[in-house]
Formats: structure tokens, sequence, C-alpha cells
């Protein structure tokens, strides 16, 4: 889960980007911000975090626009049952779902698929195995 981060804190990060870019040392910002060398690395790293994540968010939101207007185009198409519409729809609808991580195993599924696999696999050494070793 991301964190939540203040608008203090946001603001911190800014000033923390800007005098690194402008060659300051962490220690020489931490005594000049009043804060830890620590923190400073780590606003600097959170600050990095958030610059690269929101062009990819952007550019996700972007992409899901397109297919949305794709989609809106053949809609009624597909509706009225030409097959070739359907299929394109249906492609549509599958990349949306992998950009919005909506075909994601579940963790406890696949957690449950392995653990059952090994139950079988060790219960097939063990049935395998000399009985008089």
């Amino acid at each position: 889960m991301a964190k939540r981060i203040t608008k203090a804190r946001r603001e911190r990060m800014a000033q923390v980007l800007d005098l690194r870019e402008a060659g300051g040392s962490y220690r020489a910002i931490a005594k000049q911000l009043n804060i830890s060398h620590e923190q400073v690395a780590q606003d600097l790293s959170d600050a990095l975090t958030e610059i690269t994540r929101e062009p990819a968010e952007r550019v996700r939101d972007m992409e899901l626009d397109r297919l949305d207007a794709m989609l809106l185009g053949l809609w009624s198409r597909a509706r009225r049952g030409d097959l070739g519409a359907v299929d394109r729809v249906i492609k549509l609808m599958d990349r949306r779902a992998k950009y919005l991580g909506l075909d994601t195993p579940d963790s406890s599924s696949s957690t449950n698929a392995v653990a059952t696999l090994l139950d079988q696999l060790i219960g097939d050494s063990t049935s395998d195995a000399d009985p008089g070793a």
C-alpha cells in the first residue's frame, strides 16, 4: 500500500531535491533544513520515486483513454453481432484489464495451488519409497 505523504513533507521533499540538484551534500542539506541526513536520503528517495511514478500513471491513463475511444467506436457494431467488432472489443477489454492489473492471479489461490502440487509430489515420492528401507 502506498504511504500517504503530507503537504509539509511533500514541500520538504521538493526542497531536498532542489538543494541536491544544486550540488548540496546530504549533511549540508540536513543542516540547512534542520533534519537528519537519513531523513534527507529518505526524502530524496521518495521524491525521485514520485517523479518516475507520476509520468507512468499519466501514460497509463492516456492509454486507457485511447482504449475507451476505440471501444466506443466499436461497441454498437459489436452489439449488432459484427463478429469482427466483437473480437476487437474483447481484445480491447483484455488490454484494459492488463493495464489495470485485473488479471493478476490471486496470491492466495496461487499459494494454495503450489501447496497442493507439493503435497502431491511428497505423496508420490513416499509411496515410491522402498517399505523395507
